[in-house]
């Protein structure tokens, strides 16, 4: 679906104009409308825009494609990795600007005096799914209060308000807390097809449940039984003096603070990609500076600040030295935006290889509050693959290795989910170690982000030799 903004069928002229191409993720799309609005309120925008909303891993993908179908801008919750970078490259595109917008959360609410208020994905899950694992395969879902999913919770009906499932808070919801709260369940792990996988968590009961469209969800929950818990904002929990709080989830409060430092696990970062087009055409420049101008309009506190356009439709601002270093951002080349530079394997052999595998040692500084300890066999995990050999050799040349087998594709979701633990462990750990086992699970990722390819296993190798080798096919092929 296309989103032909107002001004390109009000002007006669504009079929004329060349066709600037937005992509922005469903979440964005509202907000990116309006800013491509003002821009062209100011009576120099020189082009017709499309917003076209497409999921945040399609949208990277089609970015660097090059051709005249692929976006100009693009508004995501993905960054973009070393295998979108090479194919930019390899396109020609050879500018790219990245801006860090702002962050979006998934925010759950409940009545004041509501004894649930603190709970796990996994427990969301278990509560909503239609479908829930029960001997290793699945049953229709006949829990009715919270004590029924574990006996430690309180003894109250379950109650939730959801967004429709057509609007872009329900597809956080389902991304954020139902397939992360049924990602670890062993029934789930063994579907291998990431489509039936997805459908089997986010599929939700039609008893204790309530659709309500979001422009009535604060009055809704209000006026629900008390202890109903439902999907709102961070304005509207404030709107409501008091009487509505947020709810704890994985153990972190939604507050304004905790989601702008990145404390809050249910949130992502917004980002926005522009690319400059080589200049071959009148129209080329035309759209450069169409972009320019969305790009410098997008920085300015009045778009991205505390009190912006941005906040005003429930994006949580960058803490106020991240908003400053983005205004300071340009264009430059793609593989400069990678978020961790290259580390020598050599230099991690005086260290000890297999710490790569498992944790970290435990005196690594941190930058923040420590997250869950995280290590090469748990973050591969995520990924969808398993240990399936250990090899070593002895002799006047030792030799070690650990190859890693795919055990389920990935989604959408999944990819997304595994781009956010990257994004936090990397603020959380710091150090060699850290790093390579980020970048080992990063390879994994950059292959399967070019669409229509499939790792089919991972071998790290530590001796004699350091190196890691991917064995990749196109998917679906035997």
């Amino acid at each position: 679906m296309c989103l032909f903004l107002p001004w390109s069928s009000a002007n006669s002229q504009n079929a004329t104009k060349p066709r600037l191409r937005i992509q922005a993720i469903q979440a964005g799309t509202a907000v990116m409308d309006e800013i491509v609005a003002d821009v062209a309120a100011q009576g120099t925008f020189g082009v017709q825009a499309t917003v076209e909303p497409i999921p945040s891993v399609t949208t990277i993908r089609n970015f660097c494609h090059g051709g005249p179908d692929s976006p100009d801008l693009i508004m995501s919750i993905h960054y973009l990795h070393p295998s979108i970078v090479r194919e930019c490259e390899e396109n020609g595109v050879l500018e790219v600007v990245a801006v860090e917008l702002g962050r979006i959360a998934l925010v759950l609410a409940t009545h004041n005096e509501s004894p649930v208020k603190n709970l796990t994905s996994r427990q969301v899950y278990l509560a909503v799914a239609r479908d829930v694992p029960y001997k290793q395969e699945f049953a229709r879902n006949a829990s009715v209060r919270w004590s029924d999913i574990e006996p430690s919770l309180p003894q109250l009906d379950i109650r939730f308000q959801l967004p429709t499932r057509e609007e872009a808070p329900r597809q956080l919801f389902n991304a954020m807390v139902l397939e992360k709260g049924c990602r670890a369940e062993a029934s789930i792990k063994r579907i291998y097809e990431a489509e039936a996988r997805t459908q089997k968590c986010i599929s939700a009961r039609t008893d204790r449940i309530r659709e309500i469209q979001q422009p009535n969800a604060l009055q809704a929950l209000l006026s629900a039984p008390s202890g109903t818990i439902g999907v709102l904002s961070l304005q509207d929990i404030a709107a409501s003096n008091g009487r509505l709080v947020g709810v704890a989830l994985d153990g972190a409060v939604p507050t304004y603070d905790s989601i702008m430092r990145a404390a809050y696990t249910s949130a992502t970062s917004l980002w926005m990609f522009a690319k400059r087009r080589p200049v071959v055409t009148d129209d080329d420049a035309k759209i450069n500076a169409a972009v320019q101008q969305i790009v410098n309009f997008t920085r300015d506190d009045a778009i991205m600040g505390p009190d912006g356009l941005l906040a005003r439709n429930g994006v949580v601002p960058l803490p106020p030295a991240e908003r400053e270093q983005q205004r300071t951002t340009v264009y430059s080349a793609p593989s400069t935006l990678q978020p961790e530079i290259s580390t020598s394997w050599i230099s991690a052999v005086a260290m000890g290889l297999w710490q790569v595998v498992w944790a970290a040692p435990a005196p690594e500084p941190t930058t923040v509050s420590r997250s869950p300890q995280l290590d090469l066999t748990s973050l591969m995990d995520i990924a969808g693959y398993k240990v399936s050999s250990l090899d070593s050799s002895f002799g006047l040349i030792p030799g070690a290795s650990m190859t890693f087998g795919i055990a389920r594709e990935m989604s959408n979701s999944d990819q997304e989910y595994l781009d956010r633990v990257l994004y936090l462990d990397a603020r959380h750990r710091v150090g060699l170690v850290a790093v390579l086992q980020r970048r080992i699970v990063r390879a994994v990722l950059d292959a399967i982000e070019g669409g229509g390819l499939e790792v089919r296993s991972v071998t790290v190798t530590f001796l004699p030799l350091p190196n890691v080798s991917l064995s990749v096919s196109p998917k679906g092929s035997e």
